[in-house]
């Protein structure tokens, strides 16, 4: 019969050559115990290798910043130095629903933890009474991201240029976040 394994009697010198051609080589003692303390926790990928995993999303709470009294954000950052984010906040003024989308993408100098970032975007204020505003929105600041428990931080400069229908052209916000990546 074809493809049929031939049987061999218990205890024979084949079935025992063959059990042994099979079988894991046993690991010294030695090393059996301490292969658990190389396997590494985290893994840093070097700059420009095309491998970026650390913290590609982010979601964090923006309080006084490009989303005018606070704003909730969510952060992609296709490469390690590059970060674009969408955010949303709804709050009443004078019986009138306000909502702001702040929109931006920034550039971030730095590493390992500790980042400048530069960059800039539009935050789209939507009001029932006046019609959408689109202020120009500068922002520098720092960035704190802990590479091991993957909490994000940011103190901002983020002042509102071209406010649409009031007499000011600037509105100086500074904003604070706090988050995660994952």
């Amino acid at each position: 019969m074809l493809g049929a394994a031939p049987a061999f009697a218990e205890g024979s010198d084949v079935s025992a050559t063959r059990a042994s051609t099979f079988a894991r080589p046993a690991l010294p003692k030695q090393r059996r115990a301490g292969m658990h303390q190389h396997i590494p926790q985290h893994v840093d990928v070097a700059p420009g290798d095309g491998r970026f995993e650390r913290g590609e999303h982010g979601l964090y709470l923006e309080l006084v910043g490009a989303g005018g009294l606070y704003s909730f954000n969510y952060e992609y950052r296709p490469s390690e130095h590059i970060a674009m984010r969408a955010g949303m906040a709804v709050f009443s003024v004078f019986d009138s629903a306000v909502w702001v989308f702040p929109l931006a993408a920034t550039a971030l100098l730095g590493g390992r933890d500790h980042y400048l970032e530069l960059g800039g975007g539009v935050t789209v204020v939507a009001e029932e009474s006046n019609g959408p505003q689109f202020p120009l929105v500068p922002q520098i600041g720092y960035r704190y991201m802990d590479s091991r428990s993957r909490w994000l931080m940011r103190v901002m400069f983020t002042p509102w240029l071209g406010t649409g229908n009031s007499d000011i052209g600037l509105l100086p916000f500074g904003g604070f976040s706090i988050g995660a990546t994952f």
